[in-house]
C-alpha cells in the first residue's frame, strides 16, 4: 500500500510538473529568431457565485491575425535582416486516402527551415513544392483543393518537412483568404544581434507605432490588443494554438485527480497504521504500565513506522518515473494532449519523487502518532485497561507469545473436581 501510494503520488506530481513546464512545440518557426503575432487570449469580467467580480482569462483557438502593413514596419527595424510573413491554410491532396496538408508560401519555408531536396522554388501560380511524404516527383501533376475548389498544379520541387505544400507568394496570399492580414511574422536577425536585443528593438518599434492586431476594434475592452514578440520556446505559441487551452485543461484534470489520490492515500495508510497499532496495543500498554514516558512511546512507534515505510516509499518513487511517461503517452493517445504540445521534463524535475516519497512516509508517521495517543496519554496504572480485549493465543506481528495472552487468561485458577466426580 505504501509503495502504491508513493507511485501514484509521484506519477501525478511528475505529470503536473511536466505539463506546467511544457510549451507549444516549435516547428515551422524553428529558424526564426523572433516571431510577431497577436495575443491569443481573451479577458472578461466574471462574477463568481457569492463573490465579487473578477477578471477571467481564456485561450483562443481561432487565429487573430496581424495587419499586413506591420511587415513593412518590422523590415525597417535596426537589426532585422528579414521580416517574413506567414499564413497557413488547409490543403487536401486528391488521392485515394484524401491526404490533408497545410499550405503556405515558399517564402515562409525559410523560417523552419525547409530546404529543397530536388527541383526549384515555385514561380508561377500553378506551381508548388511539396514535402517528401507525398510521394510526388518534380514534373508530376497533382490536384489540390485549396480555397474550396480543386485545381491542378505542377510539382516543381521536393522539400523537407511533412504534410506541407508551398505555393508562390502571391498565390499563397490569395488562397489564404485574408490578403490584408497575416497569421504571424517571422524575424531573422542581422549577424551579431542577439535574441534579447532583437526582441527589445522590435518591442520598442511596435509600441511607438501603436501596432495592434486586426481585431482590435471588435475585441473586448479587457483584451490586450498589442502585438506580442515571441522568442525561444514561446515561438510555438504563435504556431500551435491548441496547446495553451489543452495545457490549462490538463493541469486542472491532473490537479483534481492528484488531490483525490492524496486523499485516498491518507485514508488507506491511516487505516493500515491504525490496524497495526491495535494489534500491538498490548505491548504499548505494557510499556506504559512499566513506566515508559509518552515521548518514549511515540518515538518507538515513529522509529518502527520509519523502518517499515522508507523502503516501499522509495520503491514506489522509482517506479513513478516510468509510470509518468506511460501516463503522458496515454493522455496523448487519448487526445487529451495535442500533438503540438511538448511536456518539459528537465532533470531536476525528477527530484519531485523524493518529495512524494517523503510525503508518503510523513502520512504514515502522522497516522502512527495519532494512533498511539490514547495509550501514550493514559496513566500507567490504567494503561493495561485501555487495550482492546484479545483471546489467548492470538498471533501478533512482532510480539512475543506471552504478550498475546491477557493476564486474566494466564492467571486463571485451576478448577478442582467435585467429590461426586472423584467417586
Amino acid at each position: 500500500a505504501l509503495a502504491l501510494a508513493s507511485l501514484l503520488l509521484g506519477a501525478f506530481a511528475l505529470t503536473v510538473g511536466a505539463t506546467a513546464l511544457g510549451h507549444a512545440r516549435v516547428e515551422r518557426y524553428a529558424a526564426a529568431d523572433a516571431v510577431v503575432a497577436a495575443d491569443q487570449t481573451t479577458r472578461y469580467r466574471a462574477r463568481p457565485w457569492g463573490g465579487g467580480s473578477d477578471t477571467a482569462e481564456a485561450a483562443l483557438t481561432e487565429r487573430i491575425r496581424v495587419p499586413w502593413h506591420t511587415v513593412d514596419l518590422l523590415r525597417k527595424v535596426d537589426g532585422v535582416r528579414a521580416a517574413v510573413p506567414d499564413s497557413t491554410f488547409p490543403v487536401t491532396v486528391e488521392s485515394a486516402d484524401g491526404g490533408a496538408a497545410h499550405g503556405s508560401s515558399w517564402e515562409a519555408a525559410r523560417l523552419a527551415p525547409y530546404a529543397l531536396r530536388t527541383g526549384r522554388a515555385p514561380g508561377a501560380a500553378d506551381e508548388v513544392v511539396v514535402s517528401a511524404g507525398h510521394g510526388a516527383s518534380p514534373g508530376d501533376r497533382v490536384r489540390l483543393r485549396a480555397g474550396g475548389v480543386y485545381r491542378a498544379f505542377t510539382v516543381v520541387g521536393i522539400a523537407d518537412g511533412r504534410d506541407a505544400v508551398h505555393f508562390a507568394a502571391g498565390e499563397a496570399r490569395r488562397l489564404a483568404g485574408h490578403p490584408g492580414t497575416v497569421d504571424a511574422i517571422g524575424l531573422l536577425a542581422e549577424p551579431g544581434v542577439n535574441t534579447a536585443e532583437l526582441q527589445a528593438r522590435v518591442r520598442d518599434a511596435l509600441d511607438r507605432a501603436r501596432a495592434r492586431d486586426s481585431r482590435a476594434e471588435a475585441r473586448s475592452a479587457y483584451d490586450a490588443t498589442a502585438l506580442r514578440v515571441y522568442t525561444g520556446d514561446d515561438r510555438g505559441s504563435a504556431e500551435q494554438l491548441a496547446a495553451a487551452p489543452a495545457r490549462s485543461a490538463l493541469l486542472a484534470l491532473c490537479g483534481a485527480v492528484a488531490g483525490t489520490v492524496v486523499l485516498i492515500a491518507v485514508l488507506v495508510i491511516a487505516s493500515l497504521v491504525a490496524q497495526a497499532l491495535r494489534q500491538r496495543a498490548g505491548e504499548l500498554a505494557l510499556l506504559r504500565a512499566v513506566g515508559a514516558a509518552p515521548r518514549q512511546l511515540r518515538a518507538a512507534v515513529g522509529r518502527e513506522v520509519l523502518r517499515v515505510s522508507v523502503g516501499p516509499a522509495l520503491l514506489g518513487a522509482v517506479a513513478s518515473i516510468p509510470a509518468c511517461f506511460g501516463l503522458l503517452g496515454l493522455l496523448r493517445s487519448g487526445g487529451a494532449l495535442p500533438s503540438g504540445f511538448e511536456p518539459a521534463t528537465p532533470a531536476w524535475l525528477f527530484a519531485v519523487v523524493l518529495v512524494t516519497a517523503g510525503l508518503t512516509v510523513g502520512i504514515a508517521r502522522l497516522a502512527a502518532f495519532l494512533g498511539c495517543e490514547p495509550v501514550a496519554r493514559a496513566r500507567p496504572a490504567a494503561a493495561l485497561g485501555r487495550r482492546p480485549p484479545n483471546r489467548c493465543g492470538s498471533a501478533r506481528p512482532g510480539g512475543s507469545p506471552a504478550w498475546s495472552c491477557s493476564p486474566s487468561a494466564s492467571a486463571r485458577p485451576e478448577r478442582r473436581p467435585s467429590r461426586a466426580a472423584r467417586w
